[in-house]
């Protein structure tokens, strides 16, 4: 028999019903076919078995309702399905009816005005809202994105496998990573992963190469921090260590063959002094050898200075006072901007001072021509002019043990003469 497309609808209403109200009723007939007018070319409707298909004008179903409960809408070729099963579950683009198959979800917009939403909405206390994405593997593997994934867990974050932690944010919004990475806006700090003595980073170049490595406990013996660079043929070359064997810091550099060559220690051999380990040294800021000294002195102290030993305080010295001074000690540095290459001194002991006072190397002395115009060459002992030097005579041997060092260049208008500091 044929029907109008009112008589469909109340046919699909009623059967709705009469399945809301008792899901087991039969509908009499046992089949019935309801049929659109040829002219309209349109959907059939029929009832058969406790189903109710609405076709297309292919016979193939556009939307079947099952007693139990279910609902299937398909497509014309039956590959693009839409189910809603009487257990609850819901499936967007499969192309079987087998729960867990692969499937296809897009969400369409054309509209400037909004984008797109998925909301996924828990509102019971202690519950979360998820997103589960998960294969056919066996054992089987799936990502979820949760709000909360424990009752107790206020975190909202992805997870691999179950409860094995992904990626998820803390209460103060610092998002960690895997439980061990975590970044809180300014700071990326990696935790230890309980696989290794303590956390580890590497960085490596485009081929995969090692070029960074950075160990927070390297060892149990040495458990602080331990950096390393690699040059290009993959040998340390950098290696930085908080804590050595003997408790202190320690800086290594090694040759591209990775022979070392340059150790700086903080705590040499646990004896409490530093010690630097190299085959050359140079210093480029000074040109004397100089040691800290306390100088007594009743004028006020300068640069240039000559000082001899005080015989009043153990360890001091006094400026120069006299002619062919034996106990001439030498220069206090930094005259004209010539500075002091290396000072020695041990800090708290009588071998320390405040005072540079050069001992070797070139310096600017201050100097008096009462014993004759200076020139290149000669020989400098004190004079009786307090500090300052003078041309030594060799006659009688007075200058013997008295000379300070000897003359690079002629004084200048300033009174200084650059002297090669060697005392004899």
């Amino acid at each position: 028999m044929k029907v109008s497309s009112p008589l469909i609808l109340l046919f699909v209403l009623n059967f709705l019903r009469i399945q809301g109200q008792n899901p087991s009723s039969e509908l009499a007939p046992d089949a019935l076919i309801l049929q659109e007018p040829d002219f309209f070319n349109r959907a059939s409707v029929e009832y058969k078995n406790g189903q109710l298909f609405l076709k297309n004008d292919t016979e193939n179903f556009g939307i079947q309702l099952i007693s139990k409960g279910s609902i299937i809408l398909q497509n014309d070729d039956l590959t693009g399905r839409m189910f809603l099963h009487d257990d609850g579950s819901f499936q967007l683009g499969v192309s079987s009816n087998s729960f867990g198959k692969i499937g296809k979800l897009d969400i369409y917009h054309s509209s400037n005005a909004a984008s797109p939403h998925l909301n996924l909405v828990e509102t019971a206390v202690n519950a979360s809202s998820r997103l589960t994405f998960l294969n056919d593997n066996t054992p089987a593997v799936n990502w979820t994105l949760a709000a909360r994934f424990q009752p107790e867990d206020e975190k909202f974050g992805m997870y691999l496998s179950g409860e094995e932690r992904l990626l998820y944010s803390e209460a103060d919004s610092t998002w960690s990573f895997l439980g061990n990475l975590s970044f809180d806006g300014t700071s990326l700090v990696l935790n230890h992963d309980g696989h290794h003595d303590g956390a580890e980073i590497r960085l490596k170049n485009s081929n995969g190469d090692q070029r960074v490595s950075i160990l927070a406990t390297p060892t149990v013996e040495n458990p602080g921090g331990w950096v390393a660079l690699h040059n290009s043929q993959n040998e340390r070359t950098v290696v930085l260590q908080a804590d050595d064997d003997d408790d202190g810091a320690k800086l290594v550099m090694s040759k591209g063959d990775g022979i070392t060559k340059l150790i700086l220690d903080a705590d040499y051999q646990n004896t409490g002094f530093s010690r630097v380990q190299t085959d050359e040294l140079q210093l480029t800021g000074g040109s004397d050898f100089a040691e800290g000294f306390e100088v007594r002195s009743a004028i006020e102290l300068e640069p240039g200075m000559l000082v001899s030993i005080d015989p009043t305080t153990e360890g001091g010295l006094t400026i120069s006072r006299q002619q062919y001074d034996r106990t001439v000690a030498g220069v206090i540095s930094g005259a004209k901007g010539i500075r002091p290459g290396m000072v020695m001194g041990q800090s708290g002991t009588v071998a320390d001072g405040r005072h540079p006072v050069a001992l070797a190397g070139r310096v600017y002395v201050q100097a008096t021509e009462q014993n004759g115009r200076i020139r290149p060459g000669d020989l400098l002992t004190t004079s009786d002019e307090p500090g300052k030097a003078m041309r030594a005579s060799l006659e009688g041997g007075r200058a013997f043990g008295a000379i300070v060092g000897k003359a690079i260049s002629s004084m200048d208008d300033d009174g200084f003469v650059l002297v090669l500091v060697n005392l004899n």
